[in-house]
Order: C-alpha cells, then structure tokens, then sequence
C-alpha cells in the first residue's frame, strides 16, 4: 500500500470485510487503527462495526461501541438502533430489544417499518403473539403500513400458536390492506389448513395462489400431500403428487417421497410403498435415514 492512502470509505470496506469472515478482533483493531491515523469517525463507520459485532453474538460490545458515538460527537441513527436490535432479537432478548426501541422513542428517533418488523418477528419465534400484535397496533397508529414480511412472521406464529380462524381473518386483513401474498404466505396458510384438516380450502387456497400468480413449490405440495395423508385420503394425496409434476412442473424431492412412502407403509400398502421407493431411487433421488426409519 505504498503512497496509498486509506480514507474512511476504504477502512468501512476492510472492515466489513473482516466482519464477514468473523474476524471481528482485526476489524476492532482496523477501527482503532482508523482513528488513530486521524480519520474522522462517521456514522457509517461505526454502524458496519457494530453490525459486525452484532453478527457475532457480541451485542455487549456493538453496544459500547455505540455509546462511544456520542463521545464523538456523533448521533446515532435509525440505523444503528435497528443493527442493536436485529442483534438482541437474534439472541433471544426480544424484550430487551422492545426495551431498546422504547430509548430510541424517548430519544427522538420514530422507529421504521425494519424496526418493526424485527420487533414482531423475534417476538413470533417466540410464539408471544400478544407481544407481536401490540407492536403491529403501533405501527398502524403510526401510520407505518405492514409489508409482506410483517403479515410472515404474524401468520407463522399463529399457524403456530391459534386456530386457523385467526390465521385466515389475518390474511384477510393483509388482502384488504392491498399487500400481497407471497409464496411464503400461502405456505403458512397451507399448513395452518391441514393441520385443521380444512383440505377443501387447501385445495382452493392452491387455487388462489395460480389466480395471484405465485407457484407453488415443493414445500407447498409437501404440506399438502402430508394434511391428505394425515387425514385418510390417500388417493387425495396420491393424485396431488401426481399433479404436482404434471400440471404444476414441481420437481418432487426426497422428503416429497418420504411422506407418501410413510403413509402407505401405515396403511400396510406395502405395495405402493416399494414402488414410490423405487420410483425414488430411479429418478436419482437418494434416500435418507428418514426414508429407512419409515
């Protein structure tokens, strides 16, 4: 690097760098470096850092390193909040990144629509949806619309946690809102349906998705070959394996298999077990420990 000076946009892309190869002692050292040659400290400097660290697990530290921004004389931005709680919610602290948006409010920052919705996903993982609805009630008394990505975590931890009714009313409401559903979308609502064993409006569920144009996959024709299964209906889900290629061009995988191949074995098909086996093994698809268990 003879003659070759670095200025603070080459330190940030070192040390983001650094940061992806988990070398965050480097980047520390780089950052200190930094400013020890004098370079002004920005906003987006300390930000990659702290995203760095956060990425890490070492939430203590990008933390520190954020409060150091006002020794600085720097103010910390919408940003830096949200890296802060990206990295609590990751950990597991889901209330202590609700505490951290509530200084951020006091502090003059207004939350946006990322920090909203790393706040109502992390506290849908954890399956606390009364926590996930409040912070969806702020947001739209804020006048802050939910996207695509807020109605996903909703409706993953309802599917988990509610009756399909909740489910199908909160889809209903992101329909009503004008945000579409995506792939994602449709195969949270799949599951919650079969997991009802409402096959009928699984069915007619898939229907809608060609209707918005969005195609389905193997993890929609998997879940709903599995609710057939689980349900008695082997010729329902025989025929949707079968449509799956055919009409909708969906390679069929190996958990596809497992699933079918499990349910004819329960009904002592052992028949039409060995032969989805060995269509399985045809087509190149290579059994796994979960095929054999079956």
């Amino acid at each position: 690097f003879n003659g070759f000076v670095l200025d603070e946009f080459t330190y940030c892309s070192l040390i983001d760098g650094l940061c992806h190869e988990g070398e965050t002692n480097r980047a520390l050292a780089l950052f200190n470096e930094a400013l020890g040659k004098g370079i002004k400290p920005n906003v987006i400097l300390y930000n990659t850092l702290i995203k760095g660290l956060s990425k890490q697990g070492l939430i203590l530290e990008a933390a520190q390193l954020a409060s150091e921004m006002s020794d600085k004389g720097l103010v910390p931005d919408v940003q830096t909040f949200n890296i802060l709680v990206n990295g609590l919610c990751k950990m597991g602290c889901v209330s202590d990144a609700g505490g951290l948006v509530k200084v951020m409010i006091s502090k003059g920052y207004f939350p946006d629509i990322f920090t909203f919705n790393i706040l109502i996903h992390g506290y849908s993982t954890q399956l606390k949806m009364e926590n996930a609805l409040e912070i969806l009630d702020v947001m739209l008394d804020n006048g802050v619309d939910p996207d695509v990505y807020t109605y996903n975590s909703l409706l993953n931890g309802l599917c988990k946690t509610s009756k399909y009714e909740d489910v199908m009313e909160t889809y209903k409401t992101m329909v009503e809102k004008g945000c579409d559903p995506n792939l994602f979308t449709f195969n949270i609502l799949l599951e919650s349906l079969c997991k009802y064993r409402k096959l009928d409006e699984a069915l007619e569920l898939l229907e809608e998705m060609k209707n918005k144009s969005v195609n389905p996959d193997a993890v929609t024709f998997g879940t709903l070959i599995d609710g057939f299964c689980k349900n008695g209906d082997l010729d329902g889900a025989y025929t949707l394996f079968r449509k799956m290629e055919e009409v909708y061009k969906v390679s069929s995988s190996t958990p596809t298999y497992n699933i079918i191949i499990h349910a004819f074995t329960e009904k002592l098909n052992v028949t039409m077990a060995e032969k989805f086996f060995q269509e399985m093994v045809d087509r190149c698809l290579a059994p796994d420990g979960y095929t054999y268990r079956r």
